[in-house]
């Protein structure tokens, strides 16, 4: 990990200072809250119903009457009890828990069974709570509550239907307390999406509920300054993670569709926003509707991609366009499509999840991928997701074992932005051009210049039919020649995906066969190209066994090293 230099100790002063005032503030609202919550008997009436985008899993009710329940991953043993009242098996399975999204599950089981039991929990959740509206501990984290009044909102009209009055009474005012206590919680919130999902949540009760018509052109100018704030020109998160596009869609093109029930017009910046979003993510996303694993993508979110790209109407990727403020690059020739990873580390502030991937690819051909980078698991377990951040779990080139940014090592900005932000890395150049039918990325980056003097220059070509891609990577000085000391191992790494088999050929070329569709032969003039073990990550499973092809070499100051994947 790499110690903060004076202007990030600046920055992270500032943050303290700025966090510090709005906790102490949220503090003390909450302990004002707490004594007037007994008093308060009004609830709210519910005007629409909100759709409800997040993908379901209708299996909930079912899990939850055999005695199990399954979240983040984790299935844990119920036997009878309240979810509530179990130990967690992870923090991430309660989260998920306290955060209501499973409720879809239970509403789209379309039992009466199900919705009795949905009362159920949420009543149980409600009692467990009178005393501290907004929760406690897990509960209480601010996104988790924006979750859970996401979640009660959508899900009102399945909870009440049929409800008596003694529920129906306790639950809209339960809803009104924990609009208020996210409200407060919201001014305390992590940096980034965290504050701007408390933002969407109460923008979208804000326009559900009766009698809170006052109170939306205020909430309408904080959300949208966030979304100025946060949102890059291009259509992109500030923290580079395609992921957070996807979930800030999903909650407000629900929030749209609530405008056009209350017949008032959206705001303009709210749709330029929306535009700008669904084709950022289009770029990103497969002929297989996955996204592109980068900086955070856990590559588990498939259902809810199609559907915020679904609702709108944006216009297909280009086969080929100039790196974007997002900095990422798309190359599409044929039936083959190629993502390339062309920017630094995002803003401190946005860096928690950000990976040392700069000039990493991923490959798909026919719907198949081909080469992907390793995956995110998530935060919850530190060292897992400290090693999937690595250049190492990329499809690029290491440098004497090393990675292109580092982690920062600074308790102030864990605790605020709840990981590591990354850093290191500031000059990425990269450029895309046409040569007889062929797609040409030329990019570089200076991410191994401080520590060992050189510079990574990576060139891509996709033949015009799509069945050809060359590449070469380089490392260089930035100028004249340079002799190392001593010669620093390098290695250049191609991940694959599960389901490819790879397999050694008689004449020393490498042959991946994906579960489907043509195989690929992989060659390096330059060194020996091997098969070697992996790790892949996703969110539903920590850490997988996996495949990589590798490059070694050694490096004195000056290096080239070719290599081909061609489709057979």
């Amino acid at each position: 990990m790499a110690s903060p230099n004076l202007n990030q100790r600046l920055e992270i002063g500032h943050l303290a200072a700025r966090s510090f005032v709005r906790t102490a503030g949220a503090a003390m609202g909450a302990a004002f809250r707490s004594r007037l919550a007994p008093m308060r008997t009004v609830g709210c009436t519910i005007r629409v119903v909100p759709s409800d985008l997040r993908s379901v899993d209708p299996g909930v009710f079912e899990e939850l009457r055999s005695g199990h329940l399954g979240l983040a991953g984790t299935v844990q043993e119920i036997a009878g009890r309240s979810p509530f009242g179990v130990a967690p098996p992870t923090l991430a399975w309660a989260r998920e828990l306290h955060g209501f999204t499973w409720l879809g599950g239970l509403r789209a089981a379309e039992l009466p069974e199900a919705a009795a039991l949905a009362r159920q929990l949420v009543d149980d959740w409600r009692q467990r709570f009178r005393a501290s509206p907004g929760g406690m501990g897990t509960a209480a984290d601010p996104l988790v509550a924006a979750r859970r009044v996401t979640a009660w909102l959508t899900s009102s009209g399945f909870l009440l239907d049929g409800a008596d009055d003694q529920f129906y009474s306790s639950f809209t005012r339960a809803l009104a307390l924990e609009i208020e206590a996210l409200s407060a919680a919201s001014r305390h919130a992590a940096f980034g999406y965290p504050k701007l999902a408390c933002l969407l949540a109460e923008m979208l009760a804000g326009l559900s509920l009766a009698g809170r018509e006052r109170s939306l052109p205020r909430l309408e100018a904080r959300l949208i300054a966030e979304l100025d704030q946060q949102l890059l020109p291009d259509g992109g998160h500030a923290s580079r993670n395609p992921e957070v596009v996807a979930d800030i869609l999903i909650d407000l093109l629900p929030i749209r569709e609530c405008y056009g029930a209350d017949i008032r017009e959206a705001p303009d910046q709210m749709a330029r926003h929306i535009a700008r979003m669904q084709q950022h993510l289009r770029s990103l996303v497969f002929e297989s509707g996955e996204l592109a694993r980068f900086n955070g993508v856990t590559g588990s979110r498939l259902e809810e991609v199609a559907t915020a790209l679904a609702i709108g109407s944006a216009p297909p990727s280009p086969p080929a366009s100039n790196v974007g403020a997002s900095g990422y690059a798309r190359l599409s020739r044929g039936a083959t499509t190629l993502v390339v990873d062309c920017a630094p580390p995002p803003p401190l502030l946005f860096a928690a999840d950000a990976h040392a991937g700069c000039l990493s690819f991923e490959l798909e051909h026919a719907g198949r991928r081909i080469v992907a980078n390793a995956g995110f698991p998530g935060r919850t377990n530190r060292q897992a997701a400290a090693d999937a951040r690595a250049t190492a779990s990329h499809s690029t080139l290491c440098l004497d074992d090393g990675s292109s940014a580092r982690l920062l090592k600074s308790p102030t900005l864990d605790r605020l932005l709840g990981a590591p932000p990354l850093t290191g890395l500031e000059r990425v150049s990269a450029r895309i051009d046409e040569r007889d039918g062929a797609l040409v990325l030329v990019a570089s980056h200076d991410g191994y210049l401080a520590a060992h003097g050189l510079v990574h220059e990576r060139t891509l070509t996709l033949s015009a039919d799509g069945a050809r891609l060359e590449g070469c990577d380089r490392l260089r000085p930035p100028h004249g020649t340079l002799r190392l000391k001593r010669d620093l191992p390098v290695a250049v790494r191609f991940h694959l995906p599960p389901g490819t088999i790879a397999t050694s050929l008689p004449d020393g070329r490498l042959q991946l066969s994906p579960a489907s569709g043509p195989a690929w032969i992989a060659t390096s003039p330059a060194a020996r190209m091997t098969i070697e073990a992996a790790t892949r990550f996703s969110s539903s499973a920590i850490r997988q066994p996996a495949l990589q092809l590798v490059i070694r070499a050694a490096t004195h100051g000056d290096t080239e090293l070719p290599w081909c994947l061609e489709r057979t």
